[in-house]
């Protein structure tokens, strides 16, 4: 027996009259155990929730986003080439977006149509899919007559529409005919629907090839922005500072951070919350310990 457990054992092994005191030393013992235990499962389950809200959010969301105040972006070009040089970027891409109304079976739903490009990262997300091709081939088909779009499972649910199925898709625009104003409108193919239910930020968006966007849009040359991508998303505000330093005003540069970062807050002050309220625990379980120690020497 070492003489660490020797001396341990003698003093938490109760003598005749000392039986009171060393019940106390075993509840001490025993509510730090718990204390201590309790603040591990909880800050760890409270981490797994943040890391899930995260992924959520990111499933979508570009690590950076570079646009510009009250204008499109002409030197789109020049940017990405650019941004794709900057340390820790993975990709950057221009992309267009625009609130526009579904219509399909009377049935509407208002999403944000983004044009993007090949490689998007949202097309590696799981789909349903016309004959079990991919999704890239689908949308980008420039031969296809209606062109492709790809939705969210909860606006297909909306709408009443699945894969294969035509939806009139509405932007704020309309034309000038002798008979008055007539809002434009166009004709997409559901060539996709992303299979994830409970992203409350992919319910938001639909999804078509830029050059479709382009021209549905009337922004001939024009891009909404440029949605950069970063090795970790904790690079994001480190390569978002670093691209402001290069596109100052009337540029705008943002993290996902500075796009979410009430949100984030909140969920780091609720984490900040449990982990004092444990910590407290944790030392009420050692102040009792500590009494249990003062007593043992009074005895002895």
């Amino acid at each position: 027996m070492t003489y660490e457990l020797f001396v341990s054992l003698r003093y938490l092994r109760a003598k005749r009259k000392q039986t009171f005191i060393s019940v106390i030393s075993f509840i001490s013992i025993a509510g730090v155990t718990l204390g201590v235990a309790a603040l591990i499962v909880v800050l760890a389950v409270m981490t797994g929730f943040h890391d899930g809200v995260r992924q959520q959010i990111l499933g979508n969301i570009p690590h950076v986003l570079i646009q510009k105040h009250g204008e499109e972006l002409a030197d789109y070009a020049a940017i990405v080439e650019k941004a794709r040089q900057t340390p820790h970027v993975v990709d950057a891409a221009p992309f267009i977006t625009k609130e526009v109304m579904l219509l399909s079976k009377h049935n509407v739903a208002a999403v944000n149509a983004r044009g993007i490009v090949p490689g998007n990262k949202i097309l590696r997300q799981s789909l349903m899919t016309l004959d079990g091709r991919s999704g890239q081939e689908l949308l980008f088909d420039t031969a296809a007559a209606p062109p492709g779009i790809i939705i969210a499972l909860d606006t297909a649910a909306a709408l009443g529409v699945a894969v294969g199925d035509t939806i009139n898709v509405i932007p704020p625009m309309f034309s000038v005919t002798p008979f008055g104003m007539i809002p434009k409108m166009k004709t997409f193919r559901v060539v996709g629907v992303i299979q994830q239910r409970g992203g409350f930020i992919d319910t938001y968006f639909a999804y078509v090839d830029l050059a479709q966007a382009q021209r549905f849009l009337d922004l001939h040359g024009v891009v909404s922005g440029v949605e950069v991508e970063v090795d970790n998303f904790d690079q994001a505000r480190p390569v978002a500072q670093a691209l402001r330093s290069q596109y100052r005003f009337p540029y705008s540069v943002r993290s996902w951070e500075d796009l979410f970062g009430s949100f984030l807050a909140a969920l780091n002050l609720e984490k900040l919350g449990l982990f004092i309220v444990l910590a407290i625990i944790v030392l009420v379980a050692a102040f009792n310990i500590a009494t249990t120690l003062l007593m043992v020497v009074m005895e002895k």
